[in-house]
């Protein structure tokens, strides 16, 4: 497998700026994804200095990272309180809507097998993963034009 580039955004209760950042700083702190992480192209924000990015860019490269992001996002979402959302777009514009209540009511047993499926949602092409879909409900597995899949 070569890199893939995966972007994630994230909806909250917390600003949608607040819950990346958050999300970024637990990723930083793995090692084995240390310069995965980009912000993306950022907006403009009426008041303030500078941008915010409303998406993170994860480059995923060969060696088990994907294994490792999938356990810190799926681990983060878990961490956090309220009505959560992450959604994942891969290049070829499929996306994964992750809910923290959905994850939330994982058991134990079903974290390993849920962040299994993610890895692999995020390694291969469409149609793949579509074990997170049932294991973590819910979930919405679609492409960029809409449409469910």
């Amino acid at each position: 497998m070569g890199e893939t580039v995966i972007a994630v955004s994230a909806l909250g209760e917390d600003s949608e700026s607040d819950e990346l950042q958050s999300l970024r700083q637990w990723l930083d702190d793995e090692v084995e994804l240390s310069g995965a992480v980009d912000a993306g192209e950022g907006r403009a924000v009426p008041g303030t200095l500078g941008t915010v990015s409303d998406v993170l860019l994860i480059t995923l490269g060969p060696g088990g990272v994907a294994g490792v992001f999938a356990s810190v996002l799926i681990t983060w979402i878990r961490a956090k309180t309220g009505s959560v959302s992450v959604v994942l777009r891969r290049p070829d514009g499929t996306e994964l809507k992750l809910d923290a209540r959905g994850l939330g009511a994982l058991t134990s047993d079903q974290v390993p097998k849920a962040v299994q499926d993610l890895a692999r949602w995020t390694e291969t092409g469409p149609g793949a993963g579509t074990g997170v879909a049932t294991a973590t409900a819910p979930v919405t597995e679609g492409s960029d034009d809409g449409r469910q899949r």
